[in-house]
């Protein structure tokens, strides 16, 4: 096999790769093929489609006078005159890929061998390969099928896709739109100077019909068609191109985008020494692009000089004139130094050396153009030349004159459409016509020499105004005109004024006042009237703005109070004015300054500071409470603290307490159903004791000076112990609507009553058991079943009382079921629980109880003592109605299971 790569005119170019490199070691390795046509038939190309533009190339570079190309879906053949390769040539295909030279022939192989593995890289059903009397199957390019070919000239080559359904849609869509391979044709081919015949008709050439402006200098050469075009005309063109189309071997490789100001270089420029990337889809932009850009510049130069030829000032277009300039900045247009392309803003001409001349230049941007807009008498004094004139204004920008030296350029842009936004403000506030005097409360005129304005209360103010909550805003105005709002937050508010001095000025944009002593004497003279017109306000109790102009000027004083500041010294952080001036009115009808407060509450010893908020009704006066706003409070609070006390409550506790002591004295009395009531008088108190006829603990009613105060319970006390004293040791609360501690109270008056409430029970419960015949005795009372059930010291009378009934109608005491319960340790007294079902027989020895005796029988012997058998009874009851039930019932005739023997308590009972 042979090695083009070996030839002379074949060698590979790689000088430039060993340029200053050291040789550390020489060998050999073995090249793959199999491998490395498996990677490039995948990954050569970009596109895999792109072979065709290979194959056009390589016809190109053959020599061929024409194309010829038919494509369908899934067929694309492509035909050439002029040169073919050899046999030895088609034998060492793969390496022609790596060549790198200039020679014709070498790049037809180089085309012919990326255009047929890039299309085995698509995986196609076979792609034929046609020379002078031979056929070639290059399905594998490594393995190929030969076969004879009457062909005697030129070379086709024909690609056969695989059905897929990309082929199903170009088919179907083919009446609509172009096969992609056609699209590629007609994108990047248009440049070809072999003509083409597409599917039987020639592929339109932009290279000859590609249509140029006729107004302007065209340069055609060999190689090059180029021309400039403005920034808003679109002559026809390719697809995307935009710029310079870069042809090597008949097929656009790139572009180029060459631009002088807002013109654009447009055309086509044959390249055929440009090296393209591994994937063939762009150049490399190497030394060889770099020459071929740098010949593109100096073409776009040359237009523009000759565009320019006997043309300058208002005669030149905006877009050639600032490409002109974009050429002088650039350092390119040596020979437009002397072309009037430069204008100020009065429309006057100059060159870049009349220019430079001038040696001082004020550089704005031309959207500042024309000079109506600019009125020169604005300009300020350090911006005029020594002798009174005005200043060169250039409108154009810094770059067209960044090359040229010996000018001093200023950029006065700025300032220039500060003074016009001045002007137009400065007009619009004249129209308006505003005066110094506003609409505003207590409005007062500053006296002051030099000085004019007036102050006054807001919030009625002019609508300009930021309606701030504090402090203090003044209208700065110039010629009457107001240009400035400056806001003193060292003065309360909401105060509001205007002012004006002689000599205060305003900057260009009519937006701001200069700092100086004119203004600062305006803005002494606001203050000082602010200052007076304050305190005229706030000392006046009658001002209907006094309480909001105090409340903010002592919340401004309060927040700017450490929340640290010891209460001793208050009155030296607080301004000696505000201490004096500021008063707040009182419940009785005077009235406290800031002084005494901050006084008051830096003593220890005293009373804290007490307030009413505003708008509650005072229930009763109370000397030295203040009545303050909301606001003032949360000041206050915020210096005073814990010294600032609200007196709502207690004011209303206060007139409480007066109204119940002012009404008519109750004695101490028990409830009409109350028994065995019993006077009671000890050192402390006085009154009644008795017992309750319903179970409750036990209370007592307390009144101290006639007063109802409270009902508390007594701890401990006997139940249904009843007391209503009259106690002279009772602590009411403030309103004498309570005890000041009820637990206190309960426990004093448990220690004085419960012996007394005891031993009432007791003496009820002896007279009880000591009537007459047990079968005369009156029902028991309800408080000494509770006695017996709850009271220990009580219990042991009435234990002797015959209260429980058994079964057979015999009455027991508690006394008699103990010593019997004690006889018997074993056994438990059984007891059912009224009432009980009807037909239950009842077995002698059985109490039969209701709920209270069932309480007290569990309270005297226990719960272990005795045995509740009310469930097994009604058992009982249910399984005798079963057995007297007749025959045909629910019970199936037979035998009766025999009686079991009694148990338990039955047998001991006797049942």
């Amino acid at each position: 096999m042979s090695d083009p790569t070996q030839t002379p005119d074949k060698a590979p170019d790689h000088d430039d790769l060993l340029e200053g490199a050291t040789v550390l070691a020489k060998g050999s390795f073995r090249l793959d093929r199999r491998r490395a046509f498996e990677k490039l038939s995948h990954h050569q190309l970009e596109d895999p489609h792109r072979y065709t533009l290979e194959l056009v190339a390589a016809a190109v570079c053959a020599g061929a006078t024409k194309i010829t190309v038919v494509n369908d879906s899934d067929d694309f053949e492509i035909e050439w005159d002029g040169d073919h390769p050899t046999a030895e040539e088609l034998e060492a295909l793969l390496d022609w890929i790596f060549t790198r030279s200039d020679d014709r022939r070498a790049r037809m192989l180089q085309h012919l061998s990326q255009g047929l593995f890039g299309a085995v890289g698509l995986d196609p059903r076979w792609v034929h390969l046609e020379r002078p009397g031979v056929k070639l199957t290059l399905t594998d390019p490594l393995e190929p099928i030969q076969a004879p070919s009457p062909r005697t000239e030129g070379v086709r080559v024909h690609v056969r896709e695989r059905f897929s359904w990309k082929v199903l849609r170009e088919g179907l869509s083919r009446p609509f739109d172009a096969v992609y391979e056609t699209k590629l044709l007609r994108r990047y081919a248009w440049c070809c100077p072999v003509p083409i015949v597409l599917n039987g008709k020639a592929l339109p050439s932009a290279r000859e019909a590609w249509p140029t402006p006729s107004d302007r200098p065209v340069r055609v050469q060999e190689g090059q068609r180029l021309w400039l075009e403005g920034p808003d005309e679109s002559l026809a063109a390719p697809e995307a191109l935009t710029g310079v189309a870069l042809i090597r071997d008949g097929v656009v490789v790139g572009q180029a985008a060459v631009t002088r100001g807002p013109l654009r270089l447009r055309g086509a420029k044959l390249a055929d020494a440009l090296r393209l990337n591994a994937s063939r889809s762009a150049p490399i932009e190497d030394e060889v692009y770099k020459r071929v850009v740098a010949e593109l510049v100096t073409v776009a130069a040359s237009l523009v000089e000759e565009h320019l030829a006997g043309r300058e000032g208002a005669d030149l277009p905006e877009p050639l004139r600032a490409a002109a300039l974009d050429l002088i900045a650039r350092g390119e247009g040596k020979n437009l130094l002397g072309l009037k392309l430069i204008r100020d803003l009065l429309d006057r001409w100059f060159s870049v050396e009349d220019v430079i001349k001038l040696g001082r230049v004020a550089l704005v941007e031309a959207e500042l153009s024309p000079a109506s807009e600019i009125h020169w008498p604005q300009l300020p004094e350090e911006k005029k030349k020594d002798d009174g004139e005005e200043p060169m204004i250039l409108a154009l920008t810094r770059a067209a004159l960044k090359a040229q030296s010996g000018v001093t350029m200023r950029r006065e842009t700025a300032l220039l459409k500060q003074h016009a936004q001045g002007r137009e403000r400065r007009e619009r506030l004249a129209r308006e016509g505003e005066g110094l005097r506003f609409a505003a409360r207590h409005l007062k005129a500053i006296p002051d020499v030099g000085v004019e304005g007036w102050v006054g209360v807001g919030p009625t103010r002019p609508a300009r105004f930021k309606h701030p909550k504090l402090g203090l805003t003044i209208e700065l105005r110039v010629d009457g005109l107001p240009v400035e709002l400056v806001v003193e937050d060292d003065m309360p508010g909401p105060l509001v004024a205007t002012v004006q001095a002689q000599g205060m000025r305003a900057d260009a944009t009519f937006e701001k006042v200069t700092r100086d002593e004119h203004t600062q004497r305006a803005l002494r003279a606001a203050r000082a009237a602010a200052r007076t017109l304050l305190a005229e306000v706030v000392s006046n109790p009658n001002d209907p703005d006094r309480h909001a102009l105090a409340e903010a000027w002592l919340t401004q004083i309060t927040d700017r109070l450490a929340a640290d500041t010891p209460r001793r010294q208050l009155r030296q952080r607080i301004p000696a004015e505000a201490l004096t001036t500021l008063s707040f009115g009182t419940l009785d009808g005077g009235a406290r300054t800031l002084g005494d407060i901050v006084d008051q509450a830096a003593r220890e010893s005293a009373e804290p500071v007490r307030f009413l908020r505003r708008g509650t009704t005072p229930p009763s006066v109370a000397p030295g409470v203040l009545l303050l706003e909301e606001g003032e409070v949360k000041a206050l609070r915020h210096a005073l603290r814990d010294r600032l006390e609200d007196a709502t409550r207690a004011l209303l506790e206060e007139s409480e307490a007066r109204r119940r002591r002012a009404a008519p004295k109750e004695s101490p009395r028990l409830p009409k159903d109350a028994e065995a009531v019993t006077p009671i008088t000890l050192a402390s108190l006085r009154g009644e004791i008795g017992l309750s006829p319903t179970p409750q603990p036990a209370r007592a009613l307390v009144l101290h000076e006639g007063v109802n105060l409270a009902v508390v319970d007594l701890p401990d006390g006997p139940p249904c112990g009843l007391a209503s004293v009259e106690w002279d040791g009772a602590q009411p609360n403030r309103a004498w609507s309570g005890l000041e501690s009820v637990s206190a109270a309960s426990a004093a008056l448990a220690t004085l009553l419960n012996p007394a409430l005891r031993a009432l029970v007791q003496q009820a419960a002896e007279g009880y058991v000591a009537q007459q015949a047990p079968d005369r005795r009156p029902p028991l009372p309800r408080y000494l079943f509770a006695a017996l059930c709850h009271d220990r010291v009580a219990r042991p009378a009435l234990m002797a009382l015959p209260l429980f009934r058994d079964a057979a109608g015999s009455l027991h005491s508690a006394d008699d079921l103990r010593r019997w319960r004690e006889a018997h340790r074993d056994a438990r007294i059984p007891w059912v629980s009224l009432p009980v079902e009807p037909g239950v027989p009842l077995p002698d020895g059985l109490m039969v109880l209701d709920e209270d005796r069932v309480e007290a029988l569990l309270a005297c012997l226990g719960k272990a003592s005795t045995l509740d058998v009310t469930e097994r009874l009604s058992g009982r009851a249910r399984r005798a109605a079963e057995l007297l039930r007749p025959a045909c019932g629910a019970r199936a005739p037979g035998p009766r299971p025999a009686p079991q023997p009694r148990r338990g308590l039955w047998r001991r009972l006797g049942g």
